[in-house]
């Protein structure tokens, strides 16, 4: 009698082929991970302030990360944006946790990049995104993730790599194009079958729900590699500077993950396993 190791790989079963086959018995939903709104009573420097009071979600509340922790170049509850994450030129944060619960997630908020920018022509710099990254606070196209900017005269662009170039720079093909000198709504959404760092990724933008293109090919881009691992930055830059970017409401959802335990299952053919507990949100 043969031996034959029969691998149940937890990545593949819990946002894969198991999912499929469990369609026409479950729904599962999006589940609220992480919302931030920003309102506090005060104006702080400290982007952490009140932190308990303002998010809600499974994974809160949380800290931040920042490349200038208690200066004024990221503040809440500042006179010219209260409610809203303020970011001067030069400066990221990232909320410190993983966003890994499932592989098709979605990452919303609104935006208004250089709100002091008010110059005819307004200036090329920017405030941005990144996501799908395994550091906290990279540069735009310093990340194993992908990087998306707003430019303040209405343009975006994509990033992966700084070898690479940008995937894409333009308008986005947004009627009339997209809103400068005032907030806009953000929607991104990712399909991946897992964080394995080999699986295909399919993202998706949305400015004020219309979808945007993102990609010189087609309206959604593909990242071939996918992603390890998912921390998200916000930052805002400015060459030469300063200028002030404002965030707000930071909400991150996902389908979570089925998940078989245990892990991995070695057997002689034709003998029964123990018994597999597969946990479905």
């Amino acid at each position: 009698m043969t031996k034959r190791t029969w691998l149940l790989s937890l990545v593949a079963l819990a946002c894969g082929a198991m999912v499929q086959t469990t369609w026409a018995q479950i729904t599962i939903t999006n589940e609220l991970i992480f919302r931030d709104t920003f309102d506090v009573s005060a104006q702080s420097n400290d982007v952490n302030f009140e932190n308990n009071l303002r998010q809600s979600g499974n994974a809160a509340p949380l800290t931040y990360s920042e490349n200038a922790p208690t200066d004024d170049l990221t503040q809440v509850g500042a006179p010219d944006a209260p409610g809203r994450l303020r970011l001067q030129s030069n400066s990221y944060v990232s909320p410190d946790h993983n966003f890994i619960e499932g592989g098709r997630f979605t990452i919303e908020f609104d935006v208004d990049p250089g709100i002091d920018d008010t110059g005819d022509p307004l200036s090329g710099d920017w405030c941005g995104v990144v996501f799908g990254s395994s550091t906290q606070n990279p540069f735009i196209f310093s990340s194993d993730g992908l990087g998306i900017l707003f430019r303040y005269g209405g343009n975006i662009e994509v990033w992966e790599t700084q070898a690479q170039g940008a995937i894409y720079s333009a308008s986005g093909e947004y009627p009339g194009g997209i809103p400068t000198g005032t907030n806009f709504h953000v929607r991104i959404e990712v399909d991946t079958a897992d964080f394995s760092g080999t699986s295909a990724a399919t993202i998706k933008m949305f400015v004020n729900n219309i979808q945007v293109r993102i990609d010189n090919n087609t309206l959604e881009h593909v990242k071939a590699s996918g992603f390890r691992n998912n921390y998200i930055t916000l930052e805002g830059l400015g060459f030469p500077g300063p200028w002030v970017h404002v965030f707000d409401n930071l909400t991150v959802s996902a389908v979570p993950c089925i998940r078989v335990s245990p892990e991995n299952v070695d057997k002689i053919q034709g003998q029964v396993s123990d018994p597999l507990t597969v946990t479905i949100p």
